[in-house]
């Protein structure tokens, strides 16, 4: 145990207890060695002394018999024997008690003792002869008796007695000898305990003093080097005793002064930069040197090596730099940012401090004599006047700047505010002075000049009544003159009315030309299914005779087959550019933005035409210069369009040289192109070659659709003229454009140019209008459709139905289908095909879009919104473009045609993965586990496995490493939105499945178009939120209703019928504005619903009353007489009306309104004016509960 872990008075009472110890030891010790000396010493007298002092006594009393006997014998003495007699009984009688002690006590043999006392037994024989003879007076027998008998009895007597008193004697000196012998030993060891004693005593004495002494001697030193002011000293004493304790407390203690010094300090610190500060800024100054003055004491006092002081011109809305400190240069911005534009722009349009790290090596630089290196760290602080910026401060450092370095910023802004604040106001007043007197010396001049004006108009007088004579007669002349022209001028009305005629015939022309150019465009779009059906079946056709399986062609035949087949792929590039070209002109061009990576664009331009440039024996280079950013985003895919058209055309018309691709950014610096960007904003791709070149002439042209600039019959090279065309417009929907510097025999340089971020305006989006001509190529008469399996199906049988009117690809389809051992039944209409599908219920189903009569749309919304069908996987083969409608309606898959064999195999292969039997995988990702066990409930089932994940990191890594039919999403999660996660997702690579968005939050139009762009289902949480999550869930799992539970099976029904729930039911509205009662009246009557009406809340609360059996009510917050608040209140305190439904109408839409119609005891809340669709999604809500 370690003395530090143990208190003082532990330690102490731990000493004294084991010295206690010792010495109870020692008093131990002693009282044994005392109590064996007692018992030496009480042997010895209770034994050998006793034994010895006995036969002395006896020897004495012997004696004394023997003087008493010895005296009968002499005659003179006259001693009367009876009297002896008595006298010697008495003492032989102490005599035999003494015998009894000497027999108990005697240590030797017992024998000895016996003997003794039969001598002296004998020798009372003696004495009673003795006794006898004195008594009759025979003194000689008595002399005899005495001198012989009893002579030789005491002489055996005293010897046997000298023998036992011997023994005791020599016992009593054993017993003597060994207690002298044991006290000399114990007195040795008595002292050597007292030694050990002591010793250990002393010991723990130095332990515990020392235990005590060093930590003292250790605080004692901590406080010394505390006391000179090293405060961050730590007093290190281990332990839990009282010293350790009060070192923590002074720890503490020495830690709050620390902080109050630093404190003190800080806050000392910052003063004196304001004080400073004012100092340096105090008196009239101008904005340079203010300015200049203000970065530079910053600088100065934060130890910033670079800073630029910025100042706001609002007029237009721009910085403009006005001071700096050790400024350099400045990475491609010049001395006026924009308000947005940099850290510099965002820090003064969001009004708060921007701190970046980790800057590029070439951002401006930290410079002397000696050397430039690139600062750590930046901190832009926006200067604040109230809540306005009029300037930033940007500082840069070798260091990260503190918390303490932005308190300062914070503490002196408003020193600088009002300094500047006082210099606009100086500049203004000088202004204003200046203005002042110059309007005074004009007025001075005013008034010269109208003195000279007073005067001149007296002479004028004079002059004008000389002059009126003379203007008489000029009027009759003006007369004349008015009479001329207004003949003239009715001329003039005659040809305005005739160029105002002229006018609307041409606008008249015009219009007729861009319906015309717009119904030809429209025509070109819609005919994408109708050209590209024929096409499917004779690519797909001839590519199976040209692999000859079966091996019954000849070579000839092969070729011939390949030479169709190319021959259908180049007419299909053909439609396709001509189809693009329409789109264009019709606005139906999608931009999908990304971020795209321009090094690695420039490798693969390498790896896509370094071969064809090989081909013709040219030099092939692609330039990427470093000035150029790594990333811009536009549409990957349209830019890779652009640069095809323009190496292609660059390694098509170069018979010798090079073509080089040249991607530069600082070249297009200066000027705007036709967007009105600045072209610093626009990074340039230049398509170089050494080809023939194109003469001015016809650099124009070339541009416009089906023109070359050789279009001769005869001409050397080939083709349509569209690539160019479709190359600008496509530049142009990106927000670039191309430019052209060619001369004739040198070569051609086209220049594209895109914007670094994407372009604020994308072509409009329009959907064709479907007219007359359109509708009138579709075909109405299907064709014969080819044999299929309809009459040899069975129950096991997996059969997908193919809905398709082209005969020849819905018969390759059969095939495909028969060589994956499915069976097929073919359809060549929608109503047909929705006909199989409900008497066969197949596994799968293969539609075309381009339909006589029902579209492939209307049949896929029919399949979905039946529940009988809605779970069988839909994959669509069709002329039209890919549109992620389609997966929000439920598809699994989406081909354009014209497909090729192996796309028909893989969707196949993934039709056949779709078995109602199988477990489908949901992923939900949601923060909040209340919501996430709420979900679960709703949906979970055994055909179901849910998966959850918390954040948009764990999203992301399950989707990668995971295989889900469907994802719920929710847009507030801890780490990113659920935008980023969309972003992100889409960038990863990773399988997204379809997703349902399900979110609380109110979306604007612009985040509900974000998420469309990615998610296939929105559902704002609310207001029937759990029926369409249950609906679009088990659409996208492919789930079958009917086996579904109950209470989920039921909810999917209701929601799909659901205009029967209103039929015979009876709703109140209370509302004072009859124009609104009407209105509501005819929409919810021809839904069958039963309708009561009231103008306040009291007629509401009558009606109520004499209506009691009422559904639901619709009330109006603001009317006369009892508003709804209180009319509310007052229904639900009737008990017959608690769980009455009652829906809350109002112009006001805060949330505050919101949640006071909730508190008041409305069952929901609906904003003025009136959605009818939410309306009608709450009363179904309502109603059904």
């Amino acid at each position: 145990m370690k003395l530090s872990g143990m208190k003082i008075a532990s330690r102490l009472a731990l000493g004294f207890g084991i010295i206690i110890i010792l010495m109870l030891t020692g008093y131990s010790t002693s009282f044994s060695g005392l109590d064996r000396l007692r018992q030496h010493t009480s042997d010895l007298y209770y034994h050998p002394y006793t034994v010895s002092t006995t036969v002395r006594d006896v020897e004495i009393e012997i004696l004394n018999i023997r003087n008493m006997i010895l005296a009968l014998q002499v005659k003179n003495l006259n001693v009367s024997a009876d009297s002896t007699r008595r006298a010697v009984d008495s003492i032989a009688n102490l005599i035999y008690l003494g015998f009894e002690t000497i027999d108990r006590q005697f240590l030797g043999d017992k024998n000895e003792v016996k003997l003794a006392l039969r001598h002296f037994t004998h020798w009372k024989t003696i004495r009673d002869e003795i006794f006898d003879a004195a008594e009759k007076q025979d003194f000689e027998k008595t002399a005899s008796l005495i001198n012989i008998k009893q002579q030789a009895v005491l002489g055996e007597l005293t010897d046997q007695m000298s023998k036992v008193s011997k023994f005791a004697s020599g016992k009593a000196k054993e017993f003597f000898e060994g207690a002298d012998s044991y006290s000399s030993s114990y007195i040795t060891i008595l002292y050597i305990i007292v030694a050990a004693i002591i010793a250990l005593a002393l010991l723990i004495f130095t332990v515990l003093v020392n235990s005590i002494r060093k930590p003292l001697a250790v605080f004692n030193d901590g406080i010394t080097r505390i006391e000179s002011g090293d405060y961050d000293y730590n007093i290190n004493l281990p332990g839990k005793d009282e010293i350790s304790v009060l070192a923590i407390a002074f720890k503490r203690m020495t830690d709050s002064v620390s902080r109050l010094i630093k404190e003190t300090k800080y806050q000392d610190w910052l003063k004196s930069g304001q004080n400073n500060l004012n100092e340096q800024i105090r008196g009239e100054m101008d904005i340079p040197l203010l300015s200049e003055k203000v970065i530079v004491f910053i600088c100065e006092y934060l130890k910033a090596n670079v800073g630029a002081f910025y100042i706001l011109n609002k007029d237009k809305e721009a910085l403009e730099l006005s001071g700096s400190y050790s400024f350099l240069r400045r990475k491609h911005l010049n001395d006026v940012i924009k308000i947005k534009e940099g850290i510099a722009g965002q820090c003064a349009y969001s009004r708060k401090p921007i701190q970046v790290s980790s800057l590029p090596d070439d951002y401006f630089l930290i410079a002397s004599s000696t050397g430039e290196t690139t600062p750590k760290n930046v901190l832009v602080f926006p200067v604040l006047n109230g809540e306005e910026c009029i300037a930033v401060i940007e500082l840069a450092s070798l260091r990260i700047f503190s918390d303490k370095d932005l308190e300062l910023l914070h503490s002196v802004n408003q020193i600088i505010a009002s300094s500047l604040a006082s210099a606009y106001d100086r500049v203004a007043l000088s202004e204003l002075l200046a203005r002042t007197q110059m309007q005074a010396e004009e007025l001075q001049v005013q008034q010269e000049e109208l003195r000279t004006t007073n005067e001149e108009l007296t002479e004028r007088t004079e002059k004008l009544k000389l002059s009126e004579e003379r203007l008489k007669n000029q009027q009759e002349e003006l007369e004349v003159t008015n009479e001329e022209l207004q003949e003239k001028n009715e001329s003039l009305q005659r040809q305005k009315s005739e160029l105002e005629d002229t006018r609307k015939e041409i606008e008249k022309k015009a219009e007729q030309l861009a319906i015309a150019s717009k119904y030809k465009s429209e025509f070109l779009a819609n005919m994408s299914h109708e050209l590209r059906t024929p096409l499917n079946s004779l690519l797909i056709l001839s590519r199976i005779l040209m692999e000859n399986k079966n091996g019954n062609l000849s070579s000839e035949e092969t070729e011939s087959a390949s030479v169709i087949h190319k021959s259908g792929t180049d007419l299909l590039n053909l439609i396709n550019e001509i189809l693009d070209l329409s789109k264009i002109e019709s606005g139906r061009v999608d931009v999908r933005n990304e971020e795209i990576n321009i090094r690695e664009l420039g490798s693969e331009l390498i790896r896509n035409f370094r071969h064809m440039a090989e081909e013709k024996k040219l030099s092939f280079e692609v330039i990427v210069n470093e000035s150029i950013p790594q990333f811009i985003k536009s549409d990957r895919q349209k830019v890779e369009q652009i640069l095809k058209n323009l190496i292609s055309n660059a390694v098509k018309f170069t018979k010798k040289g090079s073509v080089t691709v040249e991607m530069g950014f600082e070249k297009y610096s200066l000027g705007k192109n036709e967007h009105g960007r600045k072209k610093h904003e626009l990074i340039a791709i230049s398509v170089k070659d050494t080809g023939i070149g194109i003469p001015p002439e016809k650099q124009l042209i070339i541009f416009e659709a089906f023109q070359q600039a050789d279009g001769s019959t005869s001409r050397e090279f080939g083709g349509t003229g569209l690539g160019l065309s479709i190359s600008r417009e496509l530049s142009r929907v990106l927000g670039g454009e191309i430019l052209l510097n060619s001369t004739p025999g040198e070569g051609s340089v086209f220049t594209l140019l895109l914007p670094v971020k994407p372009a604020e305006k994308t072509a409009p989006k329009a959907e064709p209008v479907k007219t007359e001509a359109a509708v009138q190529v579709k075909k109405t008469i299907p064709a014969a459709a080819p044999d299929d399996d309809r009459n040899d199906i069975n129950q096991a049988d997996k059969v997908v139905v193919i809905i398709e009117d082209d005969p020849v690809f819905a018969k390759v389809l059969l095939g495909e289908c028969h060589s994956k051992n499915l069976k097929a039944v073919t359809a060549p209409n929608g109503e047909e095909g929705l006909h199989l599908v409900n008497t066969i219920k197949p596994a799968a189903i293969l539609l075309d879009l381009g339909l006589p009569g029902m579209s492939g749309w209307d049949v896929l919304d029919n399949l979905k919104e039946n529940p009988a069908t809605r779970h069988i996987p839909v994959h669509i083969i069709t002329g039209e473009d890919k549109s992620i409608e389609a997966f929000r309606k439920g598809a699994v898959g989406f081909l354009t045609k014209p497909v090729s064999v192996e796309d028909i195999n893989s969707v196949l292969s993934e039709l056949t993965q779709y078995d109602g039997t199988t477990t489908r995988n949901l992923l939900v990702i949601e923060d909040d586990k209340g919501l996430q066990k709420g979900i679960r409930k709703l949906i979970e089932y055994s055909d179901i496995n849910i998966d959850t994940a918390m954040t948009g990191a764990e999203a992301i890594e399950k989707l990668r490493n995971n295989s889900y039919g469907c994802v719920i999403l929710d847009l507030g999660l801890p780490d990113m939105s659920g935008f980023e996660l969309l972003e992100r997702l889409e960038k990863a690579a990773v399988n997204v499945p379809p997703i349902v968005v399900y979110t609380g939050k109110d979306l604007s139009k612009e985040e509900e178009a974000r998420l469309r762009e990615y998610a296939e289902s929105i559902i704002i949480k609310g207001v029937r939120s759990e029926e369409r999550l249950i609906d679009e869930v088990s659409l996208f799992l492919h789930r079958v209703v009917s086996e579904l539970p109950e209470k989920q099976r039921k909810m999917i029904l209701n929601l799909h019928e659901s205009d029967s729930i209103f039929k015979d039911k009876k709703i109140l509205i209370a509302d004072d504005d009859m124009r609104n009662v009407f209105a509501l009246s005819r929409y919810l009557g021809e839904k069958g619903i039963k309708l009561l009406k009231a103008e306040d809340g009291r007629k509401a609360l009558e009606l109520l009353e004499k209506e009691p059996d009422v559904d639901l009510v619709l009330m109006d917050i603001m009317m006369p007489v009892m508003d709804g608040w209180e009319a509310i209140k007052k229904i639900r305190e009737q008990p017959s009306f608690s769980r009455l439904p009652i829906i809350a109408v109002t112009a006001k839409a805060m949330k505050k309104d919101y949640e006071k119609c909730i508190e008041v005891g409305a069952s929901d809340y609906l904003p003025k004016p009136i959605d009818l669709h939410r309306l009608f999604s709450m009363l179904r809500v309502w109603l059904y509960r």
